[in-house]
């Protein structure tokens, strides 16, 4: 009995003093993407349309290196936890990767339907189909599986994260915390929180606070038609180069 508690022992104290501390340094390493805008379709005006996110590599991402993407709320932060699909029943995670190295200034549109489409690589489903909620969402990147390493997170049509979680809910999360110097944590949300489309409009990217300013974002509180272009032409220091195709329809 004696040597199982010394074993135990032993394993939380790795956990507290190995895991946990590389897991918050993690999330301190600078992003490997930000966000770059999303359209929100509900079923008043879905037509044959679906939800859409856009996003821009910020580094080489190496072949066949997965990108997670989730609107599960994160419920706890040291370590990052999403909830489970009983907690929130209409959140989903897609998993998107390129066979081939994809360099940073790549940017990929991604197409929420029950075959997500994406302008550069493959996404899959991974459980559940994302469904960007036009009440309130998240969506946050994320890099590894075990971990979660948060890369970028968008909060979409609230004023501010959640400070507990219920029960269940597809619109609640706790705040990432993430060191918005490193990496994209933004909130976009219409004064009526009715935001279905939002894009960075900017030419130019200086630092990470460029996609942490809602300020250069154009917001959408109709959706008639896909109003947005993802996204417009950026220069990261000479690095970024979008592909002008990469325009939604």
């Amino acid at each position: 009995m004696m040597k199982k508690n010394i074993y135990n022992f032993n394993i939380f104290y790795l956990i507290l003093f190995v895991l946990l501390p590389l897991q918050l340094m993690a999330q301190t390493v600078t992003a490997k993407l930000a966000f770059t805008g999303y359209i929100v379709v509900d079923n008043t005006n879905a037509g044959l349309r679906n939800d859409k996110f856009s996003f821009v590599l910020l580094e080489d991402l190496p072949a066949n290196t997965p990108i997670y993407f989730t609107d599960y709320g994160v419920k706890s932060v040291n370590p990052v936890t999403f909830q489970t699909a009983t907690e929130a029943k209409l959140d989903g995670d897609i998993k998107w990767s390129n066979t081939a190295l994809t360099p940073k200034g790549t940017n990929v549109t991604i197409e929420l339907s029950a075959t997500p489409k994406a302008s550069v690589g493959t996404p899959t489903i991974e459980g559940k189909l994302i469904e960007l909620g036009l009440g309130g969402d998240q969506l946050f990147a994320y890099t590894d599986s075990n971990t979660k390493v948060i890369e970028a997170a968008l909060l979409i049509n609230k004023t501010d994260w959640d400070t507990a979680m219920p029960t269940t809910s597809s619109s609640a999360s706790l705040n990432p915390n993430l060191v918005t110097a490193n990496k994209q944590q933004l909130i976009i949300s219409n004064t009526t929180e009715n935001a279905y489309q939002a894009y960075y409009f900017s030419t130019t990217y200086n630092s990470l606070a460029d996609f942490n300013d809602s300020n250069k974002f154009i917001i959408k509180n109709s959706l008639i038609t896909d109003e947005v272009t993802f996204p417009n032409p950026i220069s990261l220091i000479g690095a970024i180069k979008p592909d002008t195709n990469n325009i939604l329809y």
